[in-house]
Formats: C-alpha cells, sequence, structure tokens
C-alpha cells in the first residue's frame, strides 16, 4: 500500500482518539454535547473558528479558482479577514451574553430569545433554513476531501465521498463539540503547515518562480492583475464581487456557535482571537493562490484544476512527507464537516424535537444526547447523497454560504444593535432570503441581469443581502419592539461576560 495512504490513515486515528478522549465530557448532558458547557478557550475557537469556515475553501477551491481567475481571487480572502474581526469584536462576547442568559444552545434560539418569540414559526424557519444550506455546506466540503481522496486511493468521487462522511461521523459522533473543536484546533493548526509549506517546496524543486510564475502567466495573462482585466465596470464587479464574500460569512450559524460556547470574552481574550484569526486568512489567502498558480505553472491547464494540491504534493514530495501534508488538506476538510453535523443535529432535537415538539419537558439529558448523535447518521447520509455526484467545491460553498448569509446576517447585524427588530422582521428575513437565493441560482439572475459582464458568484450576496435587510427592517416597524429588547440591549454592552 502506498506509504502516504498510512499517513492519511494515522491522522484519522488521532481525531478519533480526540473524540475518545472527550466523550466522557460529552455524555453529561446536551449543553455538554452541543456546546461544551461554555468552556471553550479562546484559542482553541478562535483557531477552530478558521479551521471549520474556510478548509476545503481554502485548501481546493481556492486554488482552483486561482488559476482561473488569477490573483484576483486574493479579494475574497481579503474580505474574509473581516469576518473574525467582527466576529470577535462586535458578536462574541453579545451573542456569548445572550447565551448565557437564556441558555441557548443554537444560534436560532438567540434570534428567539432576542425577539421574544413564543410560537414556533420562527424556529420552524430558521431550523429549516440552517439544515438545508448547513447539509448542503457539508456536502461541498465532503467534495472537496472526496477529490482528495480519489486521488490518492485510486478511486471514483463517489466512494471517496462516502468514505470521508464514514470517517468524520465517527469522531463527531464520540466527542461532541468539545471534540470537535479540539480536533478543528489540531486540523487548523496542520492545514496551515500545509498552505504554507507546500507551495514554498514546489517553487524550490520546479525550478524558481520566476521559471513557474512565468509559465503560468503565460497561460493566463490575468494572473497577476488584481483587479482581473477588462473593461472598468468588468473591473468594479470583480473587485466588489470577490469582497463580497465577507457579507453572508457573518451570518453563519457554526460560526455563531463559536461564540457561544466561549469561556471568556474578556478584551484581552478577544485581542489575542482577533490576531490569530486574521493572520491565518492573510496567510491562508495568499499561499492558497500561489498553489493554483504553481499547478497552473508546472502542470498546465488541468482538467480540474481544484485537484491542484494533490498532484503537488504528489509530483514534488515523497510518500511520508506528502502524506503530512495532505493529511493537513484532509484535517482542515473534515474540520468543517464535523462542525456543520452538530449544527444540523443541534436544530433537530433541540430546536425542533426538545423546545418545540415536547415544550422544553420530558426529555432526559442522556436522551436529548444519544438523540443528537443519533441524528447525525441520516444528515450524513443526505449530504453524501448530495455530494456523491461530485461538482465544483467553490460553487458549493459560495451556494450555501449565500443561503444562510442571506437569512440571517441582516438578523445578526440586528440582533445585537437594533432594539428595534422583531420575530416578524427575522421570520422575513430568513424566509425572503432562502427564497432569493433558490430562485437567483435556478434562475441564472446573475447572468440575466449582467449579460456583458463575468461576475464573481460570491456577487450575489450583494443584491440579495440588501433585499432581505430593507424586507427585515419595514417588517420590523409594523411591529411592536419587544418587552425584553432594551434590557437585552445593556446586557450585550457590558464590558465582559466571563
Amino acid at each position: 500500500m502506498n506509504p502516504m495512504i498510512w499517513t492519511i490513515l494515522a491522522s484519522f486515528l488521532v481525531y478519533i482518539g480526540i473524540g475518545l478522549r472527550s466523550m466522557r465530557e460529552a455524555k453529561k448532558n446536551a449543553g455538554s454535547y452541543l456546546m461544551a458547557e461554555r468552556k471553550v478557550p479562546w484559542f482553541i475557537a478562535s483557531v477552530s473558528d478558521r479551521a471549520s469556515s474556510m478548509s476545503g475553501w481554502w485548501t481546493i477551491g481556492y486554488p482552483g479558482q486561482a488559476a482561473t481567475t488569477g490573483i484576483a481571487t486574493c479579494w475574497s480572502g481579503w474580505g474574509c479577514v473581516l469576518t473574525p474581526i467582527l466576529n470577535w469584536t462586535l458578536f462574541a462576547k453579545r451573542i456569548r451574553a445572550l447565551g448565557a442568559k437564556y441558555d441557548c444552545l443554537t444560534f436560532s434560539e438567540i434570534l428567539i430569545a432576542r425577539t421574544g418569540a413564543k410560537g414556533p414559526t420562527l424556529r420552524v424557519v430558521a431550523a429549516i433554513n440552517i439544515i438545508f444550506f448547513t447539509t448542503a455546506y457539508m456536502s461541498s466540503q465532503l467534495v472537496a476531501e472526496g477529490k482528495v481522496l480519489a486521488e490518492v486511493l485510486n478511486v471514483g468521487i463517489g466512494p471517496a465521498v462516502a468514505i470521508s462522511g464514514a470517517l468524520i461521523l465517527l469522531y463527531t459522533f464520540t466527542g461532541g463539540y468539545m471534540g470537535v473543536a479540539k480536533a478543528n484546533t489540531v486540523q487548523g493548526i496542520l492545514m496551515m503547515i500545509t498552505l504554507v509549506f507546500v507551495p514554498v517546496i514546489a517553487i524550490v524543486r520546479a525550478g524558481g518562480w520566476n521559471i513557474v510564475m512565468g509559465n503560468a502567466a503565460d497561460l493566463n495573462p490575468a494572473l497577476f492583475d488584481w483587479t482581473g482585466g477588462g473593461s472598468l465596470a468588468q473591473q468594479i464587479i470583480t473587485v466588489v464581487g470577490m469582497f463580497a464574500i465577507c457579507l453572508p460569512a457573518w451570518g453563519q450559524p457554526h460560526i455563531m456557535t463559536r461564540m457561544l460556547s466561549l469561556k471568556d470574552t474578556g478584551r484581552g481574550y478577544v485581542r489575542r482571537a482577533v490576531t490569530v484569526a486574521g493572520f491565518m486568512d492573510v496567510i491562508a489567502t495568499y499561499c492558497a493562490f500561489l498553489m493554483g498558480a504553481i499547478a497552473l505553472g508546472y502542470f498546465g491547464i488541468l482538467e480540474d484544476p481544484e485537484n491542484s494540491i494533490y498532484y503537488i504534493v504528489n509530483e514534488f514530495m515523497g510518500p511520508i512527507i506528502g502524506g503530512v501534508m495532505m493529511c493537513g488538506v484532509i484535517a482542515a476538510i473534515m474540520s468543517t464537516a464535523a462542525a456543520m453535523m452538530l449544527i444540523v443535529s443541534g436544530e433537530l432535537v433541540n430546536s425542533i424535537y426538545f423546545q418545540w415538539l415536547k415544550k422544553g419537558e420530558g426529555v432526559s439529558e442522556e436522551r436529548r444526547v444519544m438523540l443528537s448523535k443519533l441524528m447525525l447518521f441520516p444528515i450524513m447520509a443526505v449530504a453524501v447523497w448530495m455530494g456523491i455526484g461530485g461538482g465544483s467545491a467553490w460553487d458549493l460553498v459560495i451556494y450555501a454560504y449565500n443561503g444562510m448569509g442571506a437569512a440571517f446576517t441582516p438578523a445578526l447585524f440586528a440582533c445585537v444593535l437594533w432594539p428595534r427588530l422583531t420575530k416578524e422582521g427575522v421570520i422575513s428575513s430568513i424566509v425572503s432570503g432562502t427564497i432569493l437565493v433558490i430562485l437567483w441560482d435556478k434562475l441564472s439572475l446573475r447572468t440575466a441581469l449582467m449579460p456583458d459582464y463575468v461576475v464573481p458568484s460570491n456577487f450575489d450576496a450583494i443584491p440579495i443581502t440588501l433585499i432581505t435587510t430593507v424586507i427585515m427592517i419595514v417588517v420590523s416597524l409594523c411591529f411592536k419592539k419587544p418587552e425584553n429588547a432594551d434590557e437585552d440591549m445593556v446586557l450585550m454592552r457590558q464590558k465582559r461576560t466571563d
């Protein structure tokens, strides 16, 4: 057997071991399994946040996009830098404070508590959006990991996606949230090592910077054009469209779950977390671009440029070192899929089953934990089914991002900044955002509205988010302000929540 395969299998055993080590704590209650009892340290939260948010996108989707679009793709990375900055400076302590006050275990429960919603409508529409688009997001990660395993194991994309799902399911089932968060941290560090060392080693062994990048520039003249080339309008659309990834990124439930689980949100911890997350974004953005450019310059135009990192590792590194580097890729992707599974499981069991159907009563903690674990199996089965046909990891990520971002980004900002937000406003934001994203994709409105330009898929977030924001504000103003709004706003402005 290829030694690279043994190295990758060893890494899986490490993550399963982390899950088993965390099993005892995860058995206590639903709060420990889904939220680690709000005891996650800032470093684990920060690194696991970026690892679970950007993994398959950085290692598979981004290099593939960079090989075709060029360095203008980096504007997406710079947009992503804004995400952890606002997450930690604006949302972290506020979301953590609300979560502790109302004992919220999921992101939708934060919106319910903040708006004082009593009926099931908000809970159901929020859960439907999160379940659908989060599962779609999971499938994008399985596609990304499947592309790597298909090359390593020499199997088709379908079996590779199924193998990926089974391995991720195993350590998520055992360890719960803390197990996933710890594994995500290890995976995030390994991913960063891979992203930095792979392009450096490849450039040296491929003949040097001038030769590799010269060849790449000959094949793609816009490779080093920061605006992507074309007319002035086209350049603006490219830059703004790429940068717009930050809009849906703020509304991702799995990121807000990291904020809910924090042990401390004091200013010193927030400052360190922002520094770590921002550093990871900047370095990973440029290194991922380099991998796409190196693959283009050395191998030429690939049939699937999203496999760039595998071809580079296989060509320039031995089976052991190459196996370690591929572990970084696979580990990063696993981190996202595992985090997503827990989000969907939490919504199904805690928000729908326990809080709505059972009215928050009559279900033991042990039963809630077991149900949360059992729900992982059908969730993963659906994600595998959605991803088994392959496709572009980049496009799948953007679609899922837009689906959740359009629904929740306006509501999230209003939740922490605008006392007049009502449950009706949040419901209108979720419903309109969900419908708009689906129709925008099915009707190809991006192309229909701007047929003369090449419009990045990220661009869709701008008009959709603006429309949902206006709808949310107008609807909220038509109803009475929640009774607890002023009290909650005071709570969220407090300096510390430790």
